[in-house]
């Protein structure tokens, strides 16, 4: 494990490019990993709050996605076996009208909620 770039020194490109990995640029490394169920919304509530953010995959086709700006998401189309993108469920509220999760996305601080998004549990 050589550790993966800051988002700052390799931000998010809409295109496919050659890995430019720079080990002098590295903000994380991996120590270890768990693996969720899949479909299994309880397990992985438990390891974000035992363990930390969790890589998730997600069907980001939609526009409603691609455009969203604020508020919690909620794309009653989107696909649970389409999946195209990866994001980082950082955390979530079960404490509001409508529970959602806290999800970094990485396009980038423009996007969404300064590169999050809620999305309904």
């Amino acid at each position: 494990n050589n550790g993966i770039d800051t988002a700052s020194s390799y931000p998010y490109e809409a295109r496919n490019n050659a890995c430019r990995f720079d080990q002098q640029n590295v903000g994380a490394t991996t120590i270890g990993f768990v693996d969720i169920q899949s479909m299994n919304e309880t397990a992985l509530q438990i390891a974000i709050a035992t363990v930390g953010p969790v890589s998730v995959a997600i069907d980001a086709s939609k526009s409603t996605f691609q455009f969203y700006r604020s508020g919690v998401y909620n794309e009653l189309t989107c696909s649970s076996t389409s999946l195209n993108h990866g994001v980082l469920a950082v955390g979530y509220n079960k404490t509001t009208s409508t529970p959602y999760y806290i999800v970094k996305n990485s396009w980038g601080t423009s996007w969404g909620q300064k590169g999050y998004i809620w999305m309904s549990l």
